[in-house]
């Protein structure tokens, strides 16, 4: 009778086989593309792993670059409401070539929020991003909205305006915590924030004996936005240059 034996491997047979499988396939990894460079060999740089200091040397760079662009606009958008405002102080009234003129600064403005927000999302998670939205929406809905007074007419765009404002003013509030509680700027830029409006309102009050208040063309309480902005800009470029330092030389910008 012929008795059939199992045979099993070794462990140490096991062992073998898997090391050389494991050295084949680091060969293969390794000499991959050497086939399509021509057999020069090279062997391609790794991926930059996260948190090593290349990694947030990049990042650092990155929000360098976004703050200062931003800081840029926001000063353009100061520099706006701060014609507009002189603008109707000097010459009250109603004048509609400064509503197509506001278009400078509101412009300006989206782009620096915009800025604002690339560089604190993270950070400010929820919050901070359903203000930047908020904001930025609404002044994409008020340029939509303004756009028929601004050929001298009236149209169906303009029933926009009522809620686009509201969006602005809210968006601007909630968007003042999330920056304060990111903490990527200073926290004097937050409040500005916030403030923007409100203080524009008072200055037209204010101001009121000079330029008498008007539903359209006339932005003498610009005033207020103009020196939120600045204060953003100047925000802006301190959070720049402190991405310029090695991180642990960096301090609170609060």
């Amino acid at each position: 009778m012929t008795t059939i034996t199992s045979q099993t491997p070794s462990t140490s047979s096991r062992a073998s086989t898997a090391s050389g499988m494991s050295t084949a396939s680091g060969v293969s990894t390794v000499f991959a593309g050497s086939g399509a460079s021509g057999g020069s060999g090279a062997v391609s740089m790794p991926a930059k792993v996260p948190g090593t200091a290349e990694d947030i040397g990049g990042r650092s760079a990155r929000v360098r670059r976004t703050a200062r662009l931003g800081a840029a606009a926001a000063g353009v958008c100061a520099v706006g409401f701060g014609y507009l405002s002189l603008d109707s102080l000097v010459h009250p009234g109603v004048k509609y070539y400064r509503d197509v003129v506001f278009l400078w600064p509101w412009l300006a403005g989206a782009a620096a929020l915009v800025a604002l927000h690339l560089i604190q999302r993270r950070p400010g998670r929820r919050v901070e991003r359903v203000g930047a939205w908020l904001t930025i929406g609404g002044m994409a809905l008020s340029a939509l909205g303004m756009a028929p007074r601004m050929a001298g007419g009236d149209g169906p765009w303009t029933a926009l305006l009522g809620p686009a404002m509201v969006a602005w003013i809210l968006g601007m509030v909630v968007l003042a915590v999330g920056t304060w509680r990111a903490g990527v700027v200073p926290g004097w830029a937050a409040l500005a924030l916030a403030l923007a409006e409100p203080s524009t309102v008072a200055m037209a009050w204010v101001l009121r004996s000079v330029s008498p208040l008007e539903d359209t063309g006339s932005y003498s309480g610009a005033l207020g936005n103009a020196i939120a902005w600045l204060l953003l800009a100047c925000a802006l470029l301190t959070t720049a240059d402190q991405h310029r330092r090695p991180a642990g030389q960096r301090h609170s910008i609060r």
